[in-house]
């Protein structure tokens, strides 16, 4: 993934859309700023979206990403910095 091909925009709704699934959820139920401890993510599921992001990004994706940016918003960013600034 290069910082050309990323969209935040696209990556946050795909992100949002994995989230809904795993939880039961449908996507709409789903606030990009919503903590996600808060929708009862717990670490099974965190390291399974982990899982599901470096497929769709192509990258390795820490973990502790979740922990450290626990929200989809805070995630879309973080993920959009460390790729365009790669």
């Amino acid at each position: 993934m290069t910082s050309a091909t990323f969209d935040e925009t696209q990556f946050r709704d795909w992100l949002i859309e994995r989230l809904a699934a795993r939880l039961g959820r449908e996507p709409s139920a789903i606030d990009a700023d919503t903590p996600l401890a808060d929708y009862g993510l717990d670490s099974l599921y965190a390291l399974a979206i982990v899982d599901d992001i470096e497929d769709y990004l192509g990258i390795a994706v820490d973990a502790t990403m979740m922990w450290d940016h626990p929200s989809v918003a805070a995630l879309t960013s973080a993920l959009a910095t460390r790729i365009t600034t790669a």
